[in-house]
């Protein structure tokens, strides 16, 4: 039997995979994150690279642009070890949304490949709504920079494309699976 077998035999529901995770939405509403392994007693990096996400996560509770994580547990499946961990269930985000987020975040990390004036003025206003106002633009940018600053000391690249934003059900903007 698979995880996913199991899982969905108690009710989950299957709802896609990434390289190194698949999501359930549990019988609660909140959805449980399962991240595969490659070894027998240690976290591998990718492993490592979530558990890291979540502390920052659970460290900046009243970031909104943040997920909410509970309940972490290890398990042992076929000898190896595996994470799983229950957040609040997001949503997919707008597609239009979605690119502009995309652009801005290639330019935190590379502001001399793209320049501040390819952004139109229209550009920057759909993005300060889409984020909330100027000063959750703001907070944004330096979440989106915390998280380079984390990737670079641990050695991890930061993956911020269009699939790892999602809305929460609120519909703030939220950061979902930023390292790679």
């Amino acid at each position: 039997m698979t995880i996913k077998q199991f899982l969905t035999s108690k009710g989950y529901r299957y709802l896609g995979k990434g390289v190194y995770q698949e999501a359930y939405l549990a019988p609660d509403g909140t959805v449980l994150k399962v991240y595969k392994s490659v070894t027998k007693n240690k976290f591998s990096k990718q492993q490592q690279s979530f558990i890291d996400f979540a502390k920052f996560c659970r460290d900046n509770p009243n970031n909104p642009f943040l997920p909410y994580f509970f309940g972490w547990e290890t398990f042992k499946w076929n000898e190896k070890l595996y994470l799983q961990i229950k957040s609040e269930r997001l949503f997919p985000i707008k597609t239009d949304a979605a690119r502009l987020l995309e652009r801005l975040i290639t330019y935190i990390e590379h502001p001399q490949q793209i320049r501040v004036h390819q952004f139109t003025d229209l550009d920057i206003g759909r993005l300060t709504d889409i984020l909330g106002g100027v000063k959750q633009s703001q907070e944004f940018i330096r979440t989106v920079q915390k998280l380079n600053n984390i990737a670079e000391k641990k050695g991890y690249r930061l993956d911020l494309h269009q699939r790892n934003f999602m809305y929460g059900s609120d519909g703030q903007v939220v950061i979902n699976d930023p390292f790679a």
